[in-house]
């Protein structure tokens, strides 16, 4: 902006992908499902997927963006987008950082290095509140502890999973923002235990007793 790098990114991967291609394909020819399979193909750094009504992903991409004649370029089929990626988890971290190694002044490695070190102190709160939380819910079991932070269980106990959220919402605000990129990854940890305590019959009190003492505002009894 007027000369300035201000560290922005211009897209998610996905999108970047999807216009690529949509760049260099004969949209006419191209269905939207073979679209779909290409750019999840390219789209390694996340998990790409379908929902709702797909009746109709055998229809031609021209139906919906037009004919935009595919251009031949070699320049653009040889530009691999994922090289500049940045995860979505970290791009408060990899902004702040890069304005840091862009600064020229004092007065602006010190703002902006603040401003990272604050970013830091964030992410390690996110970390050890979850692990406080894990190491609540299972005291000396450091496999089940584990396994919950591994495990892709899926969404499927919005009452206990919700209402765990909200605890943290509720408790740990004073120390990170929950709603934030890097804290969102922390989700799943939540659905894990949830679903552990769903096949266990455990009450889901028990588990927003956990957050609120792993946030420092409580004793688990």
């Amino acid at each position: 902006m007027n000369g300035k790098n201000v560290g922005s990114c211009l897209g998610d991967l996905f999108s970047v992908n999807w216009m690529e291609d949509a760049d260099v394909a004969d949209t006419t020819a191209e269905s939207l499902d073979e679209a779909f399979q290409l750019i999840k193909t390219k789209t390694a750094r996340s998990a790409v997927m379908q929902w709702g009504d797909v009746t109709f992903t055998a229809d031609k991409e021209s139906e919906f963006i037009g004919n935009l004649n595919a251009l031949s370029s070699s320049a653009a089929a040889s530009v691999d987008p994922s090289e500049s990626a940045v995860s979505a988890r970290q791009v408060d971290l990899e902004r702040l950082y890069s304005l840091y190694a862009a600064a020229t002044t004092s007065a602006e490695r010190l703002q902006v290095g603040e401003e990272l070190q604050q970013e830091l102190a964030m992410q390690m709160q996110v970390d050890l509140i979850h692990t406080r939380f894990l190491q609540l819910i299972f005291p000396d079991d450091e496999s089940n502890q584990d396994a919950m932070r591994t495990l892709k269980a899926k969404p499927v106990n919005m009452d206990c999973e919700l209402r765990v959220h909200d605890a943290f919402q509720k408790y740990a605000s004073d120390h990170f923002v929950v709603n934030s990129g890097f804290a969102l990854q922390f989700h799943q940890i939540v659905v894990n235990t949830c679903e552990y305590f769903a096949q266990a019959n455990g009450p889901v009190s028990h588990l927003v007793d956990a957050v609120e003492a792993a946030c420092g505002s409580g004793v688990i009894v």
